[in-house]
């Protein structure tokens, strides 16, 4: 399997990592907030055989540079699109035609990136996210956002001293529990070692940068330019998904014509771990109706 990986410096001389696997047909794949690349670790061990795929950290995330000042630095929706198009560009001047997958923020970096250049991106797969203002609907609550808000506010306040124990909390034994407990994850379908590297980057993360980047997926807003959108369009959605509610993801549905729908019965918001084989199944039949891929691959399973 063809791997390789490096670091490019944006515009504004931040350092983003990157890193591919496989070759063929290029798919790029988005994080969401607070996450690194080890979330597509299913994606890759199932389509690195037919597919190039080119995962990356953003600013202040993974191994890309951790120095970015969540006031000074511009961590915006739109501004990782433009550190994905100097990635793109810089690795791929062939310009070929590229499928987008993202999963939470990933799908409003991946709906930006394309609203930007909607002649590069020949499909979406947008798993577990929305087109902006994010906060709205968390939890089905109309007051997310002014609970973040404050929540974020506070934090700043406070300033970095506030890592001291949000690491002492995500390091300590009490948190794989607590996560199960407070249905973050599907306690049957999840397991901890899945879960354990995500815990293990918030963990690595300054919080700031994290809340920081989480308030601007609520004012990011895309979704004035979904009906726009003419290519292939995979959305997935999870039944218990409490940041991203089945009727966040169903507006997202009804928003992009010609699109499909996936809904997974149990999932939590980390169901791309959870439901590979579910989810891989459904990308097998897209890849192959929509974009012609008439071989489905055999699954490679948990």
């Amino acid at each position: 399997m063809n791997q390789a990986s490096g670091n490019i410096y944006t515009d504004d001389g931040i350092r983003i990592h990157w890193k591919t696997v496989g070759q063929g047909p290029l798919l790029i794949c988005s994080n969401g907030v607070g996450v690194g690349t080890f979330f597509w670790k299913y994606i890759c061990a199932q389509y690195a055989q037919k597919y190039q795929i080119l995962m990356w950290d953003y600013r202040g995330h993974g191994e890309s540079d951790r120095d970015s000042n969540h006031v000074l630095q511009d961590i915006s929706i739109r501004r990782h699109a433009q550190d994905l198009e100097i990635i793109y560009h810089t690795l791929f001047p062939q310009k070929p035609s590229v499928t987008l997958l993202g999963h939470s923020m990933g799908c409003q970096v991946a709906l930006e990136f394309h609203r930007r250049n909607p002649s590069i991106v020949h499909a979406l797969v947008l798993i577990l996210g929305a087109a902006g203002q994010s906060l709205e609907t968390f939890a089905d609550s109309p007051y997310s956002k002014h609970v973040f808000h404050l929540i974020h506010r506070i934090m700043r306040r406070i300033g970095t001293k506030t890592n001291y124990v949000t690491r002492f909390l995500l390091r300590s034994r009490l948190a794989w529990p607590f996560t199960q407990k407070m249905a973050l994850v599907d306690p049957y379908y999840t397991s901890r070692e899945d879960f354990a590297p995500y815990l293990s980057h918030i963990a690595s993360m300054d919080i700031l940068v994290f809340l920081a980047a989480a308030w601007e997926c609520q004012l990011h807003n895309a979704w004035n330019s979904l009906d726009s959108i003419q290519i292939p369009t995979l959305i997935i959605a999870a039944e218990d998904d409490p940041f991203f509610p089945v009727s966040v993801m169903k507006k997202l549905h009804t928003s992009i014509k010609n699109s499909e729908f996936l809904i997974l019965s149990g999932g939590s918001h980390a169901a791309i771990i959870e439901q590979p084989e579910t989810i891989n199944y459904r990308l097998d039949r897209f890849f192959a109706e929509r974009l012609g891929d008439v071989e489905p691959l055999p699954q490679k399973t948990k």
